[in-house]
């Protein structure tokens, strides 16, 4: 299992492997010496195991931790404990060598590697002070939701958002282009870490002020109003034409709409395509920014400073 890994890895233009560990003992000193931006973790090992290895690591520094094991017995328990420990997935193979798709579970590690390391949480925030057109921009129209469209690379921020964000305003919509690997560990890594509830989003859920939901974007889903309340629904039984902006506007649900860095190329090249109703920011990436303005009520900010500065205001 490490051999396969550790060859997908190597060939893989995004991954340096800067380290490797025979034992927990070892991990411990190799984290602490090599600052990486990820871990794979094993949880059966000599001279300390990975769940006490896995405390010590993210006791020091804010790392990414895979813990991919073999284990039988509680492993609920055992997931709940890594978890909450801060570890930011849990993988269970088999312990029968017969039953082992080496090459499956290797490229799913992988994905899941890729998807983490992209998502490093040692970034500082830029801090060039407010802006007034941000103020104009969410005081123009009365929100009533938040929709964070969000990719690679856009999980430091949603964990700074979902740390902060009330309890008593806006209900909030994450549509996160994700693998679909990596959208159930983003989306428990983000319910530990809210100060609201945190619900994935399923045919039929209602939508609630005080309540963030989270959706993988390729399930596409869009809001139809029923029986007095909003209810999401899949798009392919709504209108032809319709997105999910457009349904949230159809329902009363105005949204500001935060483009976060990660977020396709498709968003850059023609926002006009994907935001079809209420306001728009763009948090810019260096290089980065829209090429075409849908309306005067699209802007760009900056830094993570212009970002609190829009929360606040909503």
């Amino acid at each position: 299992m490490r051999m396969a890994l550790v060859a997908l890895c190597e060939d893989h233009p995004e991954i340096e492997i800067v380290g490797e560990a025979e034992n927990g003992l070892e991990a411990v000193e190799a984290a602490r010496r090599l600052q990486p931006d990820v871990i794979t973790m094993d949880i059966a090992m000599p001279h300390q195991d990975g769940i006490s290895a896995t405390r010590e690591i993210l006791s020091e520094a804010d790392t990414s931790i895979i813990v991919l094991s073999s284990l039988s017995e509680q492993r609920h328990t055992l997931a709940n404990e890594l978890l909450n420990l801060g570890a930011v997935d849990v993988i269970w193979k088999s312990a029968s060598m017969l039953d082992i798709d080496l090459d499956g579970i290797a490229a799913t590690m992988l994905e899941k590697i890729i998807f983490w390391g992209r998502n490093s949480f040692g970034s500082e925030q830029d801090e060039i002070g407010d802006s007034p057109k941000i103020e104009i921009l969410v005081k123009r129209k009365e929100p009533k939701l938040l929709l964070l469209k969000a990719g690679a690379g856009s999980v430091p921020i949603l964990k700074d958002i979902v740390e902060t964000f009330s309890t008593g305003c806006l209900p909030v919509l994450i549509s996160a282009n994700v693998p679909r690997s990596c959208i159930e560990s983003l989306e428990t890594f983000l319910k530990r870490k809210s100060i609201r509830p945190l619900m994935p989003v399923e045919d039929g859920l209602g939508l609630e002020t005080g309540v963030t939901y989270i959706m993988n974007e390729q399930s596409r889903f869009g809001v139809i109003g029923e029986r007095g309340s909003c209810r999401f629904r899949p798009l392919a039984l709504l209108d032809a034409k319709d997105n999910l902006i457009t349904t949230l506007v159809k329902s009363g649900y105005l949204p500001v709409t935060i483009a976060l860095p990660g977020v396709s190329d498709e968003y850059l090249l023609h926002p006009e395509n994907v935001f079809s109703g209420g306001q728009f920011c763009f948090l810019g990436e260096e290089g980065r920014s829209p090429q075409t303005a849908p309306s005067k009520e699209w802007i760009s900010i900056n830094s993570r400073i212009h970002l609190n500065r829009v929360l606040e205001i909503l």
